[in-house]
C-alpha cells in the first residue's frame, strides 16, 4: 500500500514523472480512503513488477490453488488451500505478505531514474 507519506516522497523527487505519479496515486487513493478508511491505496501492478525484479519482496507459500467454477457461493473464486486440508498437491506459490518498505524504496528508486 502506498501511503500519503510515500506519495509526498515521490512528489519530492521534483521531476515531472514524480509529480504525475504522486498525483495519480492521490487520485487513486481517494476512493480507498473514502470506501475503506485507509491511508493509501494498493499498487497491484507495481507489486507484480517488483516481484519479478526482487522476488524476496514477497513472502510466499507453496499451496494447492484451484478456481471454483461450480460452487454455490464461490463460482469463479480462486481457492487457496493454505492449511493442506484438501490433500491436493501444492501447485502454486501464493503471496501472503510483502515487505512494504522495500517495495516503496524500489518504486522511488525507479521513479528517480526518470
Amino acid at each position: 500500500m502506498v501511503l500519503a507519506a510515500d506519495r509526498e516522497r515521490i512528489r519530492a523527487l521534483g521531476t515531472p514523472v514524480g509529480t504525475m505519479v504522486a498525483d495519480l496515486l492521490k487520485w487513486y487513493s481517494h476512493s480507498w480512503v473514502t470506501r475503506f478508511g485507509t491511508d493509501g491505496a494498493p499498487v497491484h501492478d507495481v507489486l507484480a513488477v517488483a516481484a519479478v525484479i526482487r522476488p524476496d519482496i514477497l513472502q510466499t507459500k507453496h499451496v494447492n490453488v484451484v478456481v471454483e467454477t461450480a460452487g454455490e457461493f464461490t463460482a469463479g473464486r480462486t481457492v487457496c488451500d493454505l492449511w493442506g486440508v484438501t490433500g491436493r498437491e501444492p501447485n502454486a506459490d501464493v503471496a501472503l505478505g510483502v515487505d512494504r518498505e522495500a517495495l516503496i524504496e524500489l518504486l522511488i528508486a525507479g521513479l528517480a531514474r526518470y
